[in-house]
């Protein structure tokens, strides 16, 4: 199919007009019980209901946060996926005008699962048959594996600064999130590699036009996937454009979190600014900060860890983790 760089470009620049004062939009998606209310809940600090044995979201829900500047963003809590009521082709329509027009979609699943099939099909049925639509979808979609911290090979490293601390990995983990990740993206997104538009803000001051990799003032577009190995090579041929094609490349990216853990949300913040254009860039960054984002209070830290040591002999409770001073 012919792909008309120029329109694109052009399509762009009209929406960098209308869209200046027109609020950002945010929509999660996911099976129920994967964690779509409570990641919202630590990524801006709202208060939406989670309950850990009820879905609590059962209809579309806009949320209004708004930012010290005026700015607004609307995010859509979207019901799971999964509920009976999704059977219906009204029900899909609905979701996918939502996300036709969010300017960033996340898709939760659960780290640690394996099973795909519902959601490869639910994806499926939203994008749908029209080959543009897809494009436009896909191109918007960021994959995440939520709920990291269930997954337990090895323990998760604390570390402390002052009242605040941030959640790491060691080894086993870290490298069964990277077979997670590389698992889900050639399952939800290598499958529409050729559709991907991918794109970032362009803060080079260069402009290109060499196939597949153009653009314009505002912004740099890559049309397909960008995979380890062309990222090399770009980077070797346009050295001053680097960091922006490491953006390119992040962009579709699967990305492993936890909101309990507050355990590389500013991963995910990043590649959502990364993916709006300069206008949206200022204006949402008033409502998150990258630096605090993966921190967590000691006093709330100290509280996840489920494990006490009781010695039955002495009958006598050797180590609570809510009980030690930091």
């Amino acid at each position: 199919m012919f792909f008309d760089k120029q329109k694109l470009i052009d399509a762009v620049k009209q929406k960098f007009i209308q869209e200046k004062e027109k609020p950002l939009t945010v929509s999660v998606m996911g099976q129920t019980g994967v964690g779509k209310s409570s990641l919202l809940n630590a990524l801006f600090g709202t208060n939406l209901k989670t309950d850990d044995v009820r879905p609590c979201t059962k209809e579309i829900e806009r949320v209004i946060f708004k930012g010290k500047d005026k700015t607004e963003l609307w995010f859509y809590d979207m019901p799971g996926i999964g509920e009976s009521s999704q059977t219906d082709p009204k029900y899909v329509e609905e979701y996918r005008k939502h996300l036709n027009d969010s300017d960033v979609v996340l898709w939760a699943l659960h780290a640690d699962s394996r099973s795909v099939a519902f959601d490869l099909e639910s994806l499926r049925k939203i994008l749908g048959e029209n080959k543009e639509d897809q494009a436009k979808l896909i191109s918007k979609i960021t994959f995440i594996l939520t709920k990291a911290d269930l997954l337990t090979p090895s323990p998760w490293v604390l570390a402390k600064n002052d009242d605040y601390g941030i959640f790491a990995t060691y080894n086993k983990t870290t490298e069964l999130l990277v077979k997670k990740a590389t698992y889900f993206q050639e399952m939800f997104v290598l499958p529409y590699a050729d559709k991907i538009i991918s794109q970032t803000y362009n803060d080079t001051g260069v402009e290109l036009d060499e196939f597949p990799l153009f653009s314009d003032k505002h912004t740099i577009f890559y049309k397909g996937l960008l995979d380890d190995q062309n990222l090399r090579v770009l980077k070797n041929r346009f050295p001053a454009l680097a960091a922006a094609f490491d953006r390119l490349h992040d962009n579709y990216q699967v990305i492993p979190c936890s909101s309990l853990f507050r355990f590389n949300l500013s991963q995910l913040l990043l590649v959502i600014i990364n993916r709006l254009g300069q206008n949206a860039i200022s204006r949402f960054s008033s409502f998150v900060s990258d630096e605090l984002a993966n921190r967590v209070l000691m006093s709330e830290a100290k509280k996840y860890c489920n494990i006490v040591v009781f010695d039955t002999v002495q009958q006598k409770l050797l180590f609570d983790m809510n009980k030690q001073n930091f």
